[in-house]
Formats: C-alpha cells, structure tokens, sequence
C-alpha cells in the first residue's frame, strides 16, 4: 500500500485559488503577501498537512551559498553604537566587525540587512516598527549590547528575532555569544600548567549579572577541584574603580588575575607590579590585542553571521515572536598567548 503524496505549495494554492508564488510568500511571512492572505494561507496549509520539504530547503540554502542569491527580504541590524564605516572600510569596532560578519551571511542567503541605531536620538518603538514594516523587514538582530530601554520596545511578534551576547527586552530570546564559561574554565587550567597556583577573578558586579554569572560559576566550578589553601576569593566589585581592585588584590596577593576589564592592567602597573614577572593577568574575552594581554580571541563576525542563520531560520518556518523553546549558539574563543602571562613549562 503506497503512501499518500506529500502536499505541495501548488495544492495549496489550486485549492485556495491563488498562484503558487502568493503561497510562498505568504508561509514565508513576507510582507509582499496581505496579513489575511497570509494568515488565511498558513490555515490552509495547516488542515491539508503541508509540510516543507527539508532537503529542498537545504538545496536551496547551498545553491544561494554558491551564487548571487535571489532577493529574500530584509533583516534589521539593531545596534546600539555609532553606524558601521562605509562598505569596503576595516571595521573598526567590535559592534562594527559583528555587523560585517552578519551582512556578508544575510546577502550570502538572500537578505539585506540594514543598521538601525538604538541611540537616544533613534525614534521610538513604535516609531520604528512602522519603519521596518514599510521597508518590508521580516526580522531583527538585537545587538544593543545591555538592555534595551522601554522608549525602543517594539511589537516583537512581528519579527523572527535572535540577539548577541548580552542584548536584553526583557524576554527570553534565542541569542549567539561567545563561549565564555569555557573560555574561563580553560583559563583556569592554562593558568595551573604554568605553575600558577592563587588564581583570582576580577569582575564587575554589572559584567557578572550581564553575563549571568557565567565567569563567576565557571571559576567556583574550578576552584572547587583545588586545595582550599589555594583559595581566592572572588572579586565582584560594586564599583570597578581602582581602590577596591588593589584593596582586594593586596589583601588576597593572587599570583594571577582573570579579569573582564583593562582597566587591571594599568591599576596593576600603577600600583608598581611587573607583568607577568611579579603576577600574571588574562582577559577571557580579548578586545584589545595591542595591549598583549594573554586570553581568548572571539571572532565577532562569525557571531554575528550565527544570529543571522538563527532569524532566517525562523523565516524558513514561518516563526515570529517571543519564543517557546529557546536556542543558543555558543561559539569558543581562539587563545592569543601574549605577554601577561609566564610561558607554559614546556616551553
């Protein structure tokens, strides 16, 4: 007994008795396609059985990889800092290189993707989910950076939606970041096959709640495994200034600090230490290679085309909104070597 044939895109639209074209778009969420054409449409679809076809999706996803890909829609690039420099230009900030990765991923798969500031002279939600509905944007990338205030809150059931790193509306979201539990976690381990034995994290209280206390678990989970004579307590300072760093740093003489910010290094020097002879120092997320900081390199663009594959994703199943089920794409950081920590013993 053979199986029933899959339904098809031309079913549903000899049924409804529109072109095959109008039911594309409109499973699609596109906005070329009416919001009762679409929704009627996805009904449809929905009581014949439709299902799509994954393999033809993958196809076609490989043939777009492969050519100049036909026009698909147009994502929105939330950002929260100043625009990104001219095409052609070197990025040349974090956020810029994280808009270029997501740029050169959007137009290898058919999109455009177009920068909006979330800066205070940006207009306000509603303001600006009018914009991106005229300009035909079917999704976002939040890049903000911190929360998103109230004044910019969209209606974000019209948009498949993915954020960076620590992009916050006040819901759950699918989300790319670095890997930053295990970036710390083998920073600890590099730190003890060199030998270093008082090993110390260095936070903000605002970088630990941002990050969800990712670097203050990852760092317990390690010292956990170490004798308690070896402890230090970590520092989660209410204010990341100079004088509570150096209190803590005399008060527990790690031999090496893991800390989110620069700013260690030079209140380190300042307080007349040596770099690495007299105590080392890493960053688990490296933004300033020219300081020669030991710790982990992140490829900002290959983040930023991550949370482009998430929204386009969600276009390819017709998905908008807030989500149920939640994804997260962890990418590892590369270790940069530097010169802030003693060399490994083998070497």
């Amino acid at each position: 007994m053979s199986r029933a044939r899959p339904v098809t895109l031309q079913d549903i639209a000899t049924r409804a008795g529109v072109s095959k074209m109008t039911v594309s778009l409109a499973l699609r969420g596109h906005p070329h396609a009416a919001a009762a054409t679409r929704e009627r449409l996805r009904r449809l679809a929905e009581e014949m059985g439709y299902r799509p076809n994954p393999l033809i999706a993958a196809n076609m996803v490989q043939l777009r990889m492969g050519r100049q890909s036909a026009f698909a829609g147009s994502i929105a690039f939330l950002g929260g800092g100043a625009p990104p420099p001219p095409r052609g230009s070197p990025p040349s900030s974090q956020e810029s290189r994280v808009f270029a990765g997501a740029r050169r991923r959007a137009e290898a798969l058919g999109y455009q993707l177009h920068w909006f500031s979330l800066e205070h002279s940006a207009p306000d939600g509603r303001r600006l989910g009018d914009i991106l509905r005229a300009r035909g944007v079917l999704g976002a990338v939040l890049a903000a950076g911190g929360v998103v205030e109230p004044r910019w809150q969209l209606d974000w059931r019209q948009f498949a939606l993915a954020a960076l790193g620590r992009t916050e509306i006040g819901h759950e979201l699918h989300r790319t970041a670095g890997d930053y539990y295990r970036a710390v976690r083998e920073a600890c381990q590099r730190c003890r096959d060199r030998g270093y034995r008082r090993i110390g994290l260095a936070v903000s209280r605002a970088h630990d709640l941002a990050h969800q206390n990712l670097h203050r678990s990852a760092f317990l989970g390690c010292q956990a495994e170490w004798p308690r004579t070896e402890h230090v307590p970590p520092l989660v300072a209410a204010r990341w200034e100079p004088e509570p760093f150096l209190a803590w740093l005399g008060r527990y003489q790690p031999d090496v600090v893991i800390a989110s910010y620069d700013d260690a290094f030079h209140w380190i020097r300042d307080r007349g230490l040596q770099i690495p002879r007299d105590i080392g120092l890493l960053r688990p997320h490296v933004t300033n290679p020219d300081l020669e900081l030991s710790g982990f390199l992140f490829d900002e663009a290959e983040i930023g085309a991550a949370a482009v594959d998430l929204v386009v994703e969600q276009l390819n199943h017709n998905e908008r909104g807030i989500p149920e089920m939640l994804k997260r794409v962890l990418l590892p950081g590369r270790w940069f070597e530097g010169k802030s920590l003693r060399p490994p013993s083998n070497l």
